[in-house]
């Protein structure tokens, strides 16, 4: 089997050293939910202890008249977090609960093949409904309160804020950027971590079994924070989302994929053509992944490095996510 051209970035070089109709059922269900529930609140609570004065601003009058914000105001503070961190958190994963029933789903990823570069990406993105496509679409419209088109309604600008802080996390979700044939490696069945294939691994598994070991999501934003501060300046170079998909998509192919190219673990030749493809149709387009003997054990074949990739990419998305709402509020 060959093996994938890697094209290393210096950045990259730095930085990296159930089963049938049921299992297509829960992938199809779990489709592009970005890094979990947890690593969401984790990039927005880092995200808002980065805001400058009219961000601060400019994010809590949007935010202070969403349900869920005013919730907060009923129940006790969590210990460690600023209310504008809380309110934030509070909101982060909004998007994902409303994307059937507004049918955005497709505004959560984009897919990108082993060998695509940045002249690919307006292709892999069509229309812009993609995550890149709508981050810069909304984020202009935040400071002057302006609606996004959609149908049958619209979307309002404390809306388009709930997305952004979303859709930010899942730009650094690297398998968010990337596809190897495989729907993100929602299709690539896979072991250990608490999960049953790839994309499910990287949305959260890592997060909660080795992450999330004997702490709480404020205390691990607050130690990511503390970690990577001094990285801040340099990660918040990169404005253009779209060179922010292209390095998550270097990452999947490093980190994610990587130890399974490495040594060979999956079927077929690569590096694979594009193929765009939804989970449910795994076992028909994609059935080397799926129907894959022995899946692949995570849990040997990832090691610190890996964990520390998840621990850059969350502090990463929360570092630019607040110098997006900087730009946006200035």
């Amino acid at each position: 089997m060959r093996k994938l051209p890697y094209r290393r970035s210096n950045w990259i070089r730095l930085f990296y050293a159930g089963r049938g109709i049921f299992l297509a059922a829960v992938l199809c269900a779990n489709y592009a939910l970005g890094w979990g529930p947890e690593g969401h609140r984790i990039v927005a609570m880092i995200a808002a202890a980065h805001l400058s004065p009219a961000a601060q601003n400019g994010v809590t009058t949007l935010l202070q008249s969403d349900p869920a914000v005013q919730a907060l105001r009923r129940t006790r503070s969590r210990a460690g977090t600023t209310a504008l961190a809380q309110s934030m958190a509070a909101v982060a994963n909004w998007a994902d609960a409303v994307k059937a029933q507004t049918g955005t789903q497709e505004w959560h990823f984009i897919d990108l093949a082993s060998s695509d570069q940045k002249a690919d990406l307006a292709a892999r993105c069509p229309l812009g409904e993609c995550v890149t496509g709508k981050v810069k679409s909304m984020a202009p419209n935040l400071k002057p309160g302006t609606s996004l088109p959609h149908d049958p309604n619209p979307f309002t600008p404390t809306e388009e804020l709930k997305f952004i802080i979303h859709l930010v996390g899942d730009l650094h979700q690297p398998l968010h950027c990337a596809t190897n044939a495989d729907a993100g490696g929602n299709c690539l069945r896979t072991a250990g971590f608490g999960a049953s294939e790839l994309h499910a691994v990287w949305d959260g598994g890592i997060i909660r079994k080795v992450l999330l070991k004997n702490t709480n999501e404020a205390n691990l934003a607050q130690t990511l924070d503390t970690q990577f501060s001094g990285k801040f300046d340099d990660i918040i170079q990169m404005s253009d989302v779209d060179d922010m998909a292209l390095a998550s998509h270097e990452l999947a192919f490093q980190a994610a994929y990587g130890p399974m190219l490495d040594k060979h673990l999956l079927p077929g030749q690569e590096p694979r053509p594009f193929l765009k493809l939804i989970p449910n149709e795994c076992a028909a387009k994609a059935p080397d992944f799926f129907n894959i003997n022995p899946h692949p054990k995570l849990t040997k074949l990832y090691n610190k490095t890996t964990f520390d990739v998840v621990s850059q990419q969350l502090a990463t998305g929360g570092y630019r996510l607040a110098e997006l709402l900087n730009t946006a509020f200035k």
